[in-house]
């Protein structure tokens, strides 16, 4: 009984352990071009961007080439992305469950979930 329950104990602190160090990586790891594999708006092909100081870029193909629109700006605070749209002032604060050098994946205040790739250069 108390091989399981160390078991239990060290799980939970595994997972405590993974989210919070996903949380306090997120700004550095956040930085490049990904690519949208699952749930995102974005046409096949595209790529959103983060760069270092804090901005958003989308990438959409077009006649054979990615052409880069900047979109705006986010912040990272804990688990949470703040995306601001530059045009509109839109604003949308999505989790982020999972990111990892290859991987990252979003999820919406509705729910909607967005996975990621890291896009190859």
């Amino acid at each position: 009984m108390k091989r399981i329950a160390t078991v239990v104990a060290v799980y939970f602190i595994a997972l405590s352990a993974a989210h919070l160090s996903t949380a306090m990586a997120a700004p550095a790891s956040i930085v490049g071009k990904w690519e949208a594999t699952k749930g995102a708006p974005l046409p096949p092909g595209a790529l959103m961007e983060f760069t270092a100081d804090k901005k958003i870029v989308v990438h959409v193909p077009s006649q054979g080439k990615l052409q880069a629109f900047p979109y705006g700006s986010y912040q990272i605070k804990g688990d949470k992305i703040t995306m601001v749209a530059d045009k509109s002032k839109e604003t949308e604060v999505d989790t982020i469950k999972v990111l990892t050098a290859e991987q990252m994946v979003l999820v919406d205040p509705k729910g909607k979930t967005v996975e990621f790739r890291r896009a190859k250069p």
